[in-house]
């Protein structure tokens, strides 16, 4: 193959000298990603010496290169174990634990990489980032300072200080950072993003969109062909009749809150059809406006267009008095509904509906990292269990479920998680509730979108989705939010929706 004829396959050799051209060796096989034979002489030379620093090093670099965390990360601990001077070593054990993902104990690696290598920026940089992945701002924010005094040039850096920025020194400080950002490197896609966010967040959507849709990274970058080759719709006028393919191009919480604009995209004289989740196919043909739905990974028919779901707010240009937050818009067959309203009969007292967890996502460490931030354990809601009157029912579904089977003492949790089907089905359980009690996650959507009250229970650096400063959302009448005021601080969130339903359960009365 091309690049390898000047490193020829030669047997290692086993002296003292020869243990050394073996570590060049393998430097010269990791740069050319050889990886399989860097393995094998990796390997030869840790056989004749366990404890050889180069070769535990390039062997767990080759093993992280792989994306074989789990094989990586002891090397890493017996290197800075035998060599705790190793700053590299700490950095790339910092790398692989944030990989697997084990935030908690991330962040301790590249600080120790930060005091052995206080210039260089890279170690900063990831420092700063696993502690941002804990929440904690305030911390990395001066050792993210730092990273970008060290590498101005490096735009990953600055979005992450101006990230930082946003939750310690207030969205004003991050906008001028988000704004330099994209002024200095206008072919950086992220840091049009974070400005977008910045924007949504505090409830400028016209400028928010705009920049959302010039931060994408390539409009059809990884659609499927025969969706990518169709043209984009972008809100311009089409022939009456025209159809356009909406797709779903983020998580299922946002398939739902989005989907309330196909009404308005089908208002065009457009014949809108729907590409959706198997999950949520069902639920969504129930959504006015639209031709038909069509379930990911079954064949697409011809289009006259595509869109994806999120860049709809931008093609109908959607602004914070524009927004159809009417509900319900999505409906649970009446069947259906009756089917758990007899299930639940037994169920006596004020319904409420729990959902502590949100989903895992391990595949991109941020996503895995938000997701344990915006979740608490189960034991976390026991004040809830003093008021009385209440009927708790577990509405949580995949990670986190299985606290259900011990809730906290005192605390009678009814689960019926095993018989729930897809989102249709988990709708009909919720229109059969009185109040839904949830972290932000798909089912808090779900309520919303189908006309039920939710008190969303939101982390200090909440989504860009429930507006800064607002205890309601413009996006589900019923929504009330319930924000810490202090990152991780649940205890005080809590405290504040056991108060609430006591006075709620008094009300209803």
């Amino acid at each position: 193959m091309e690049g390898q004829s000047s490193l020829p396959s030669v047997p290692t050799e086993t002296d003292a000298a020869g243990q050394m051209r073996n570590l060049e060796r393998a430097r010269a096989l990791l740069r050319s990603e050889r990886f399989a034979e860097c393995q094998t002489v990796c390997e030869t030379i840790l056989h004749r010496d366990p404890s050889h620093r180069g070769a535990l090093f390039l062997l767990g670099a080759t093993r992280a290169r792989l994306n074989d965390l789990p094989g990586a990360l002891p090397l890493f601990e017996t290197l800075t174990q035998l060599d705790p001077a190793h700053g590299n070593g700490w950095l790339q054990r910092g790398l692989c634990l944030i990989g697997l993902p084990r935030f908690a104990e991330a962040a301790e690696c590249p600080r120790q990489s930060t005091i052995l290598q206080p210039d260089i920026a890279i170690a900063h940089y990831h420092h700063g980032g696993a502690l941002a992945f804990l929440g904690r701002y305030t911390e990395a924010l001066p050792t993210l300072d730092r990273a970008r005094v060290l590498a101005p040039a490096n735009p990953s850096i600055q979005a992450l200080y101006a990230t930082a920025l946003k939750w310690t020194r207030g969205p004003d400080a991050a906008m001028r950072q988000f704004q330099i950002l994209t002024e200095t490197f206008p072919d950086f896609s992220p840091g049009w993003v974070g400005e977008a966010l910045l924007h949504l967040a505090l409830g400028e959507y016209e400028e928010g969109w705009k920049l959302h849709e010039w931060g994408l990274e390539g409009p059809n970058c990884g659609l499927r062909p025969e969706i990518a080759r169709l043209p984009r719709w972008s809100g311009q006028s089409v022939p009456h009749g025209a159809s356009i393919l909406v797709h779903s191009d983020a998580g299922l919480g946002d398939a739902i809150q989005f989907c309330r604009l196909i009404p308005l995209a089908a208002a065009t004289g457009a014949r809108v059809s729907l590409l959706m989740p198997r999950s949520l196919a069902r639920l969504m043909r129930s959504l006015a406006g639209i031709d038909q739905v069509l379930v990911e990974g079954e064949p697409v028919p011809e289009c006259d267009f595509q869109c994806p779901l999120l860049s709809l707010p931008f093609a109908l240009r959607i602004t914070l008095d524009t927004i159809p937050g009417v509900a319900p818009y999505l409906h649970p067959t009446a069947d259906l509904i009756a089917a758990w309203r007899g299930r639940l009969a037994a169920v006596s007292d004020l319904r409420v509906g729990l959902v502590w967890s949100a989903a895992a996502r391990t595949a991109e460490p941020w996503a895995a990292a938000y997701g344990r931030r915006r979740s608490l354990p189960l034991d976390a809601l026991a004040p809830l269990a003093a008021v009385s009157g209440i009927a708790f029912v577990s509405l949580q579904f995949g990670t986190g479920a299985e606290q259900a089977k011990h809730p906290p003492a005192d605390m009678v949790l009814h689960d019926f998680g095993e018989s729930i089907g897809d989102f249709e089905e988990t709708g009909a359980v919720i229109a059969n509730h009185d109040l839904v009690i949830s972290v932000d996650t798909s089912t808090a959507h779900l309520a919303g979108a189908i006309g039920e009250p939710v008190w969303l229970m939101s982390a200090f650096d909440q989504d860009w989705r429930w507006i800064l400063g607002r205890a309601d959302s413009p996006w589900y009448p019923m929504h009330l939010i319930f924000r810490q005021a202090t990152s991780g601080d649940w205890a005080s969130v809590v405290h504040d929706v056991a108060n609430a339903l006591l006075d709620y359960a008094a009300g209803c009365r």
